[in-house]
């Protein structure tokens, strides 16, 4: 989460996430096609309690073939580095899927 809300410069306990997200006035994105590049996904198995990883989309294309989009993250894996990766190319038996998206704008469209 260090590399979401601290600018690369620290570690945060993925247990903070729900208050984080309250106090910088963070809104729940209720459908893939609202978000956008800034935005955050959460990954888990449900609900913030779940939370087990967060990053930050970087890119998103439609992907016409498929009828959805394709979404590239940037998150950091613990102490293994940062990755740039398909949003659902993450291991999860550790991570969980992707399972919310937030953002910080003020208005969603």
């Amino acid at each position: 989460m260090g590399l979401v809300f601290a600018s690369r410069r620290s570690w945060i306990d993925i247990d903070s996430l729900p208050v984080i997200l309250q106090d910088d006035e963070y809104h729940l994105v209720s459908d893939l096609k609202d978000a956008r590049i800034g935005d955050l996904v959460v990954y888990g198995n449900g609900g913030n309690s779940g939370a087990a990883h967060i990053g930050m989309i970087v890119r998103k294309e439609p992907n016409l073939q498929k009828a959805s989009w394709n979404i590239k993250v940037m998150s950091q894996w613990g102490a293994d580095g940062e990755y740039l990766h398909a949003m659902e190319d993450v291991p999860t038996e550790t991570f969980g899927a992707p399972m919310q998206f937030w953002t910080d704008r003020k208005v969603l469209s």
